[in-house]
């Protein structure tokens, strides 16, 4: 990328206090680590950061330029740019930048299976154009304007994943973004305790449709519950996937094939049509629906359809199956976790692990507010409700999740405070067999289960 300093101060509003403004960049940094020759360094403030600190560090490593919101204690020889807020500068430049390229945005939000669904599209439309795709989860006002930063004359359609945990976020995404084409996956009980009620997460995750253009697209899981409330948000015509009888692209019945795949059968354009998806759990057959409506509306063939299906592969810690020593298998999904995604994997556990011992280790809810106690209440009945036979609880609120599955019928529990302290017990109590679901929220590192789990029953 190459921009003028005068043409960034014209795209953030910001006052050039020292240097040249015919000076180019070549770069956009906002970690002082990373920053590189020829950079343009945001110098954002956080609760346990200040990129202030740093100018000095960022100079030496060879920055053209920084952007900073706070007044400077001394004089800079290279450009200084000053702005009200730096986070907000961080996204109107990348807004200026993504215009510069008119290219189809696909915007993806929703609750469960974000990331799952923007690998899943990123690999359909791959097989005919060249796709840029958000990496990782870079899905917030960092990431996502790091994303379009990448764009370059390359690019034939970008594929976006936004994440929010307040009201606005995704108004704000979306106006840095300006997508054609949003999908929402579904709307759910994550970020309770900072949103405050499911209906107010569904008007924030509606925030992507009412910025959708009136020439764009919208896409709606026809199953939601909250789907009407959804559908008459949006300007735009809306397209629907789901079993739903109505739906634009219907799932019509689906088949384990083993352990790691699945077939399912789709009602597109009047035909009925069979896809494989290598992944676990019956509800990625719901993300690569999705996937598969975004595909049908950007012109992708049926064949590419397939092409794509086959070259997907599940995330790291998302419902990844990994096995052990002795006839063991892991299900690592520890990334993140809700209730609904918890009971879509306790879900598989009960249709996979009818033969076998099943173990849930599962981490604390993050996120829940004055929702947490029943909603760990709630997983534990539905641990009960799975088959399961041995549950490992993390976490402050795991005693209520123990009481759950022991009203349920669940007789072996044992509760800890924290990961690393359920680690004895959880190497001691494994079994030849056993079928392990580790799920928890990403701040309770239920990575150190799984990590544990792999060294010493031999990660196969």
């Amino acid at each position: 990328m190459k921009m003028t300093v005068n043409e960034i101060l014209e795209a953030t509003g910001g006052k050039l206090l020292f240097g040249t403004s015919s000076d180019v960049v070549t770069g956009i940094s906002t970690d002082s680590r990373t920053v590189q020759k020829g950079n343009l360094f945001f110098a954002l403030s956080g609760e346990n950061h200040d990129g202030h600190r740093f100018m000095d560090e960022v100079y030496r490593k060879g920055a053209v330029a920084a952007i900073v919101q706070k007044p400077l204690r001394r004089r800079f020889f290279k450009n200084v740019i000053r702005v009200p807020d730096t986070l907000t500068a961080l996204g109107d430049l990348a807004h200026h930048w993504r215009k510069k390229f008119p290219i189809p945005v696909v915007a993806i939000t929703g609750s469960n299976g974000k990331t799952t669904t923007k690998e899943l599209i990123a690999s359909l439309l791959a097989t005919r154009y060249r796709v840029l795709k958000t990496e990782g989860n870079f899905n917030n006002l960092i990431g996502l304007p790091l994303t379009l930063f990448r764009l370059d004359a390359s690019a034939e359609i970008a594929v976006l994943e936004m994440g929010m945990n307040h009201l606005g976020e995704i108004k704000r995404l979306s106006q840095i973004a300006a997508p054609q084409v949003g999908l929402i996956t579904n709307i759910a009980r994550a970020h309770l305790g900072e949103v405050g009620s499911l209906l107010q997460i569904t008007h924030a995750k509606g925030e992507l449709l009412e910025a959708l253009p009136q020439n764009g697209m919208a896409l709606l899981n026809r199953d939601d519950p909250s789907f009407s409330q959804l559908k008459a948000m949006p300007s735009c015509p809306v397209i629907t996937f789901g079993e739903h009888k109505e739906s634009t692209i219907r799932l019509s019945s689906v088949k384990r094939k083993d352990l790691r795949s699945l077939s399912f059968l789709v009602d597109l354009r009047g035909k009925r049509v069979s896809f494989q998806l290598r992944a676990v759990g019956r509800h990625n057959v719901t993300n690569a629906l999705a996937a598969l409506a975004v595909a049908d509306h950007l012109g992708i063939p049926v064949s590419k359809m397939k092409e794509g299906l086959q070259h997907f592969n599940t995330n790291s810690k998302r419902m990844e199956l990994i096995s052990l020593s002795h006839k063991k298998d892991l299900l690592n999904d520890c990334y993140n976790a809700n209730p609904d995604s918890m009971k879509a994997s306790l879900d598989f556990m009960k249709e996979t692990g009818k033969k076998r011992r099943r173990v849930a280790i599962l981490g604390e809810m993050l996120e829940l507010g004055k929702y947490a106690p029943t909603c760990h209440r709630e997983i534990g009945t539905e641990a009960g409700k799975a088959g399961i036979d041995l549950l490992i609880a993390i976490g402050p609120h795991s005693q209520q999740m123990i009481q759950g599955a022991k009203k349920e019928g669940v007789r072996k529990t044992f509760s800890f405070k924290t990961a690393e302290l359920a680690i004895p017990t959880v190497r001691q109590e494994m079994r030849p067999g056993d079928l392990i679901l580790v799920k928890g929220s990403r701040g309770i590192k239920m990575e150190q289960i799984t990590e544990s789990l792999k060294e010493v029953h031999n990660a196969l």
